[in-house]
């Protein structure tokens, strides 16, 4: 949540007209930080190191859907609200990514760790062959507001349906590689010392391959000569030279070959995948860790972290009152102060967040739906 505001709120451009050490962090990172959790939030709460089975398979998989319904409703209805220029909206996302996460909720652990990284390498690949060979439906209103809105998806359900899975800020068919390790991570024993140790590590060593990787093939093999070329007939240096220093709004032109090698901020790219999912498990690793040694004075974080639906949209609608929405350091720290003793004052009262209530009435009611699972048999 910090990284989104931070991304949202604090200017893009230092003093000195060079980018702020706060905004290279946060970048690409903290988007994709939320989408590894989400992940792991639907491993935790579907079995987590027990892959559900049966009626529990059943009772899972149609949780998710009520989820899917509820998220990207509310994601709709926010895309009326909030303008593109102050936040990328993510839920209609999320909603179409609980959906794909369905027919892998038995895999173990292993299995949605390697699928996840192999859908980071080959899924931008498949998008980029996708846009470069078919002339893609899209709606004249979501070039003005990218933001997602019900009136788009009735207007036009076929371009809606292309821009939240192949060429939106946050294409679903790329972020699924995000949400299948977070998946993976939470099928794994988390609580443990060394699955903590081994995000870290795994997470350390992702994010170096990526930048090693993306040096290779762009400084040495020649690709950004090759790039260069192609794009300077195609667009203006200005916008060639912004993709790469600031990143783009979720995919990259499909002229060459070599914008696959491109590591920026939300260029959807394979190295921007392993990149950032390599910032997700190490910080998730990082902060097992800690937790586990300063639980106490970080416990105001932990509470605003049990609620992230309620505190995203809190911070969305926040955004739209203009004393709030100033692109400074004071509005950051004022919107998260609201934000953490709004969530502490919750917490006195409730155990879960708002919407997160309201989210687990419906869950719950579906679940009342199920027949129980009959008791097993006797033994000996």
């Amino acid at each position: 949540m910090l990284g989104m505001m931070t991304v949202h709120l604090t200017p893009l451009v230092s003093d000195d007209g060079m980018r702020p050490l706060a905004w290279i962090v946060a970048s690409g990172n903290s988007a994709a930080l939320f989408a590894v959790l989400a992940g792991v939030g639907v491993g935790l709460t579907t079995g987590r190191n027990h892959p559900p089975s049966g009626r529990a398979w059943t009772g899972a998989a149609l949780n998710l859907v009520v989820r899917t319904l509820f998220i990207g409703t509310l994601g709709l209805l926010l895309g009326l609200l909030v303008d593109a220029d102050q936040a990328s909206i993510i839920l209609p996302t999320y909603a179409v990514l609980f959906v794909m996460l369905v027919p892998i909720l038995r895999a173990s652990a292993r299995f949605d760790l390697v699928l996840g990284l192999l859908a980071a390498v080959g899924a931008p690949l498949v998008s980029h062959v996708i846009r470069r060979t078919w002339e893609l439906p899209g709606s004249a209103a979501l070039a003005s507001n990218p933001n997602l809105t019900l009136v788009d998806l009735a207007a036009d359900p076929a371009g809606s349906l292309v821009t939240v899975m192949l060429t939106g800020t946050f294409p679903a068919l790329t972020w699924f590689a995000y949400a299948c390790v977070g998946l993976g991570i939470g099928r794994t024993a988390i609580g443990r010392r060394h699955v903590a140790a081994s995000l870290l590590a795994l997470g350390a060593a992702l994010a170096a391959f990526a930048s090693l990787a993306g040096w290779l093939l762009l400084d040495v093999v020649g690709g950004r000569t090759q790039l260069a070329a192609v794009a300077s007939r195609s667009m203006s240096l200005e916008a060639y030279t912004d993709i790469l220093v600031w990143g783009a709004g979720g995919t990259l032109p499909t002229t060459t070959r070599w914008w696959n090698a491109v590591l920026a901020p939300h260029t959807g790219t394979p190295l921007d995948l392993l990149f950032t999912l390599g910032i997700a498990c190490g910080v998730l690793g990082a902060c097992l860790i800690v937790g586990r040694v300063v639980a106490r004075p970080l416990r105001p974080l932990t509470t605003l972290g049990s609620m992230p639906l309620s505190a995203y949209v809190g911070h969305l609608l926040m955004l739209q009152v203009p004393v709030l929405a100033d692109a400074s350091w004071l509005s950051l720290l004022v919107q998260f102060a609201i934000l953490l003793v709004a969530a502490g004052l919750w917490r006195l009262w409730f155990s879960r967040g708002p919407l997160e209530m309201v989210l687990g009435v419906f869950t719950s009611t579906v679940k009342r739906w199920l027949p129980s699972e009959p008791p097993a048999p006797a033994r000996g």
